[in-house]
């Protein structure tokens, strides 16, 4: 999914796939947001949150069920990536037989 120094990942070419539909889009704005969640032993973090306090799942009429976390603007490619690296270095991640740094997690990058 992340890649390596040699080869791009699923994530990093569907960022640059968005950013060359955006180009594309000249009569139009956007807005764009990431944020990145690990979830571990049942408890919820934020990876781009420099605290480490778990968050809340919500539950709202009009947004419908969502997560109390960081959400970091962003305007182009290298910012993503940016708080990609950012979040990855704040897993739980530990070494096995198979993997130095398997993780211990599951993460959702948005």
């Amino acid at each position: 999914m992340i890649g390596s120094d040699e080869y791009q990942g699923l994530l990093e070419m569907a960022v640059v796939d968005i950013f060359n539909q955006l180009a594309e889009c000249e009569d139009r704005k956007f807005a764009m947001r990431v944020s990145f969640l690990e979830i571990y032993n049942e408890v919820i973090r934020d990876l781009l949150s420099d605290d480490k306090k778990e968050v809340k799942i919500r539950e709202d009429p009009l947004k419908g069920v969502f997560v109390e976390c960081n959400e970091v603007v962003i305007t182009e490619f290298e910012a993503v990536m940016k708080n990609v690296k950012k979040g990855l270095s704040k897993r739980a991640v530990e070494s096995t037989n198979m993997n130095e740094t398997s993780s211990r997690s599951h993460s959702i990058f948005k």
